[in-house]
C-alpha cells in the first residue's frame, strides 16, 4: 500500500514537472522554425526584388544607348549622325562619374529643403545594407544604380533640342551644370522617404517623379535652347542682309 502510494506520488511529480518542460521545449522549437521560415521568406523576397530592380536598370539604360542615340541620330543630317549618337553615349559616362562623386549625395543625402548634403560623397555609406527610408528590401547600391539610370537619360533627352546646333564641349558643360543645379534640387525636393516605403512604391513614384521633373525640365530647357538658337539665326540673317545691302 505504501509502495503504491509512493509510486503514485512519483508519477504525479513527474507529470507535473515534465509536461511544462515538454511544452516549453516544443514552443521553443516552433518559434525557431517560424523564425527560420520568416528569414527564408524575407531572403527570397529580397533576392527577387533585387533581381527585378537590376533588370529595370538595364532596361532604362538601353533607353539611352542605343535607344536615344539611334533615335536622335536618325533625325539629323548624315554628317552629324555620329556626333549626335556620341552625345548620348558620352553622357552615360560623364553623368555616371558625376553621380558617383556627388550627384547621389546631392539628390538623396540628408540636407535641407533645397539640396541634399555631402554625406554620400564618393558613395560613402552606400553599401549592401538596405536603406530603410527608400528601399528596405534591396541593397542601397541597387537603389543608387536605379536612380542613376534616370539621372543619365534626363540630360540625354535634352540633347534633342540642340542637335546639330551646339559644340560638343558646350554640350558637356551644359549637361554637368544642369545636372548639378537643376536636376539635383528637383530630385531632392521630391525624395521624401515617406513615399518610398516599399520597392514597388519606389518604382511607381520614381517613374512618376522623373516624368514630372525630367520631361517638364526638358521641355523648359528645349524651349530656352530653341529660343536662343532662333535669335541666333535671326541675327545671322539680319547680318547677311546688311552685308548684302552694303555690297
Amino acid at each position: 500500500m505504501r509502495l503504491t502510494r509512493k509510486f503514485s506520488v512519483l508519477v504525479f511529480a513527474v507529470l507535473v514537472i515534465g509536461f511544462p518542460l515538454a511544452a516549453y521545449a516544443q514552443n521553443n522549437g516552433g518559434d525557431d522554425q517560424i523564425k527560420k521560415l520568416q528569414d527564408a521568406v524575407a531572403a527570397a523576397q529580397g533576392s527577387a526584388d533585387n533581381g527585378w530592380m537590376l533588370v529595370c536598370c538595364a532596361l532604362v539604360l538601353l533607353m539611352t544607348g542605343p535607344g536615344l542615340a539611334l533615335f536622335y541620330g536618325g533625325l539629323v543630317n548624315r554628317k552629324n549622325v555620329l556626333a549626335t549618337m556620341m552625345q548620348s553615349f558620352v553622357l552615360m559616362a560623364v553623368v555616371t562619374v558625376l553621380w558617383f562623386v556627388c550627384g547621389y549625395s546631392l539628390c538623396f543625402g540628408e540636407g535641407d529643403a533645397v539640396i541634399g548634403g555631402l554625406g554620400h560623397v564618393l558613395l560613402r555609406g552606400v553599401g549592401i545594407a538596405p536603406n530603410a527610408d527608400y528601399a528596405p528590401t534591396i541593397p542601397h547600391q541597387t537603389y543608387m544604380m536605379f536612380q542613376l539610370m534616370f539621372a543619365i537619360i534626363t540630360p540625354a533627352l535634352i540633347t534633342g533640342a540642340f542637335a546639330e546646333r551646339m559644340k560638343f564641349g558646350a554640350m558637356l558643360a551644359f549637361a554637368v551644370l544642369w545636372s548639378l543645379f537643376v536636376y539635383a534640387p528637383l530630385a531632392h525636393s521630391q525624395s521624401d522617404p515617406e513615399l518610398h516605403r516599399s520597392v514597388f512604391a519606389v518604382g511607381r513614384m520614381v517613374w512618376f517623379q522623373r516624368r514630372q521633373r525630367g520631361f517638364s525640365g526638358r521641355a523648359c530647357d528645349e524651349r530656352i535652347c530653341c529660343y536662343s538658337f532662333r535669335r541666333g539665326r535671326r541675327r545671322a540673317r539680319m547680318d547677311g542682309r546688311r552685308m548684302g545691302e552694303d555690297q
